[in-house]
């Protein structure tokens, strides 16, 4: 349910839509800025599908900048059923580096992206987190192939520079973590001046 807002040369962003995150355990709809909210569609499908389109749109004797900034490997780690499935936990080897707890304390098991596992680690659950995580980048893997695909039978790939890039390497247990490594408490000293 990907909450999407179409470009606005203003800035301004303001539209809201009122959304029950789930409807099954509670009434109160939340607020969300957004033009529109996509269902039953995963964010990497709508926009590989959007790009695409946008590509077709273009005009032809102009060179084009476009910047497609998918959300997965993100959590929530959800993918199209056809990935489900792909990578099993009990066949996952769980990382040289994985920890139940990390080995002293430093507050982590409340934040949000480290919260989506419970604390201490469990084995079980972080060979399916990391199967998810595997599964999300094949489906990443094959819509970005879908795209550059497209400006191949298109012709622009021999014209097209393609860049690459991505934040989303995970701990997924790693020394007790879920998502990175660069959570930091703070100092003494950092406590005195706030």
């Amino acid at each position: 349910h990907v909450p999407i807002s179409h470009f606005d040369q203003t800035g301004k962003y303001d539209n809201k839509k009122k959304y029950t995150t789930n409807f099954q355990q509670k009434n109160q709809p939340i607020e969300i800025h957004c033009d529109e909210i996509t269902i039953g569609i995963h964010s990497t499908d709508l926009f590989t599908a959007k790009a695409i389109e946008k590509i077709n749109e273009r005009p032809k004797d102009k060179p084009f900048f476009m910047y497609v900034s998918y959300l997965a490997p993100h959590d929530p780690r959800t993918m199209p059923g056809e990935y489900q499935n792909m990578y099993k936990a009990e066949d996952i080897t769980l990382p040289k580096n994985f920890m139940k707890e990390h080995p002293f304390e430093i507050g982590i098991e409340n934040i949000r992206a480290e919260s989506i596992a419970a604390y201490p680690r469990d084995e079980v659950e972080i060979k399916q987190n990391i199967a998810d995580y595997y599964a999300m980048i094949s489906h990443l893997d094959h819509s970005i192939g879908q795209l550059l695909e497209h400006l191949e039978t298109s012709g622009l790939l021999e014209d097209t520079l393609v860049v690459f890039c991505g934040d989303n390497g995970l701990a997924v247990g790693g020394h007790g973590y879920m998502a990175c490594l660069l959570y930091t408490s703070p100092s003494p000293r950092d406590k005195r001046q706030s």
